[in-house]
């Protein structure tokens, strides 16, 4: 019987799949000509097929963010549309494609949404178009989706095609068009925090602040969030600290927060992102979009979704003299937290922006594509 043999890697190529932890930019930048052909043959599925999706997203990363070459982008489009590849793979290719906003991926993204038929998949198709579509996408998206193919249907589809709507309204909000806009979460599914309590009533209310990061965090933030940050563009002066439930959080306002109020109230936009700060190394992961747009009484709609598209906060704004006044609650689900937002923004400086926390939900496992 004939046997192949794995060809001989670079010792750092095979340092670096054997990795379990983030690997660094410097590291990744200073690999050469012959670790580079490594990676891409492991990432091609010529060699090591096990270890595909992982050389995938390392050879992603060796580029700096923007900049991703042609034979790179070329591995990228061929994992998204191997159809004799695993869902992984697939996944993998679609999710780092979009992050690599090399010129054509929508073209890709979309051509293979067409033909797909495992709803994972599917989904982190639909999810890097909301990252890195154009501004002909939404309507384009919104098209193909309800023409999926049978084998994605019978329910599940049903979850694909509501990703493929909240996908289409972040491009709307992110290009200021007027539709389709994101779903109006109802007054009566809001979760607000009960008010502080009287000192004979045994209701635990947590109240936190959010405080402007330094300059060089604000930076690291900003960039380590760069590829999800859905267009937004953070600056050393935008991105503010704010501990919830536990988590230690990073909101990153958008230039449209900063900007003209008259122009924040004229067309939807994408205000900014929330990221998570991971405990271990403090790095960040963008977890939430804030979406707002006009509620026609000369204020916004806000909605703060996953970007999977669950609604987690909804709420409104509205103005006060020089000032946006902004109020959410928790939206109600499982796992939810009783929660109000509230602060303003005044002079594109967000002020005095309290997060009241009180009971939480029963919990129940997040969805794959959260």
């Amino acid at each position: 019987m004939a046997t192949t043999s794995t060809p001989p890697f670079s010792a750092r190529i095979t340092e670096l799949l054997r990795t379990e932890h983030r690997v660094s930019q410097t590291k990744l930048g200073s690999l050469g000509p012959k670790d580079l052909a490594d990676l891409r043959s492991v990432a091609s599925g010529r060699s090591l097929p096990d270890q595909r999706v992982k050389a995938l997203a390392l050879l992603a990363a060796t580029g700096a963010p923007g900049a991703t070459s042609t034979s790179v982008a070329t591995v990228l489009r061929a994992a998204l549309a191997d159809r004799s590849a695993s869902a992984e793979v697939r996944a993998a290719g679609a999710t780092w494609l979009s992050r690599s906003q090399a010129k054509g991926a929508d073209t890709a993204l979309l051509a293979c949404l067409a033909v797909e038929e495992e709803a994972s998949v599917a989904h982190k198709i639909v999810a890097g178009l909301a990252r890195s579509g154009g501004a002909t996408v939404a309507k384009r998206l919104l098209a193909l989706a309800d023409k999926l193919p049978a084998a994605v249907g019978a329910g599940v589809g049903d979850g694909v095609r509501a990703h493929a709507a909240f996908a289409a309204a972040v491009l709307a909000c992110r290009f200021g068009l007027k539709g389709p806009l994101p779903a109006l979460v109802p007054a009566s599914a809001h979760l607000p925090a009960p008010a502080a309590p009287a000192e004979a009533v045994a209701v635990a209310v947590a109240v936190n602040s959010a405080s402007a990061a330094q300059p060089e965090d604000a930076l690291r933030v900003v960039e380590q969030t760069l590829a999800d940050s859905f267009g937004v563009a953070g600056t050393h002066d935008s991105v503010y600290f704010l501990t919830c439930g536990g988590r230690r959080l990073a909101l990153v306002a958008g230039a449209r927060l900063r900007g003209p109020l008259a122009d924040l109230l004229a067309r939807p936009s994408v205000l900014g992102y929330v990221a998570e700060l991971a405990e271990a190394d403090g790095s960040s992961s963008v977890s939430t979009l804030v979406l707002a747009w006009p509620d026609g009484a000369g204020g916004l709609h806000l909605s703060v979704n996953r970007v999977s598209g669950r609604a987690e906060y909804a709420g409104q704004a509205s103005v006060d003299g020089d000032a946006l006044v902004l109020q959410l609650d928790a939206v109600v689900g499982p796992g939810a937290t009783e929660t109000s937002i509230s602060g303003s923004v005044r002079g594109g400086r967000l002020d005095g922006l309290q997060v009241r926390t009180g009971q939480r939900s029963a919990r129940q496992m997040p969805t794959a594509v959260d």
